[in-house]
């Protein structure tokens, strides 16, 4: 049996990984540069095994409980991938890393605030370690991203 804190927790990183890959699979839809187009279709994709993961262990924690599918866009995460899309009509490609940093680095925060819980059980403690250390992997790039930018705007 899970605890009632991991399915809250689950159901938010699960809503947050839904919505980032939103954000993502739009936000290359519209890149003119094609390893910047390679890289938010890279984590976008990502994205979709992180959410399997959260919906596999949702299901083993409540057999019944109704899959998700939607996600919700809204309050930080929401302005952050809007803010992430505006850029890219506006500029080309110049503000996409950065934008991208903010929205790992979001993400990171929330599941920092989930591995806080003191009441998560260890599959769901190991789900968001895990997860988490390929957020910051793919934040590491996104920074990459922006420093080959900076490069060439100089």
């Amino acid at each position: 049996m899970g605890h009632r804190n991991d399915f809250t927790e689950l159901h938010n990183i699960h809503d947050l990984l839904v919505d980032s890959r939103k954000g993502y699979s739009e936000s290359s839809e519209c890149a003119e540069d094609a390893s910047t187009n390679e890289l938010l279709a890279s984590i976008s994709s990502e994205r979709v095994q992180l959410e399997a993961e959260v919906d596999t262990l949702l299901a083993k924690l409540d057999p019944a409980a109704e899959q998700r599918d939607g996600g919700t866009i809204k309050g930080h995460l929401h302005r952050t991938w809007m803010d992430l899309r505006d850029p890219l009509t506006k500029s080309g490609n110049a503000n996409v890393p950065s934008e991208c940093e903010r929205g790992e680095e979001y993400l990171i925060m929330r599941y920092d605030e989930a591995l806080k819980q003191d009441d998560l059980s260890v599959n769901t403690r190991t789900l968001a370690n895990g997860q988490r250390t390929k957020v910051q992997t793919n934040l590491h790039r996104v920074k990459e991203l922006r420093k080959q930018f900076e490069a060439i705007e100089k």
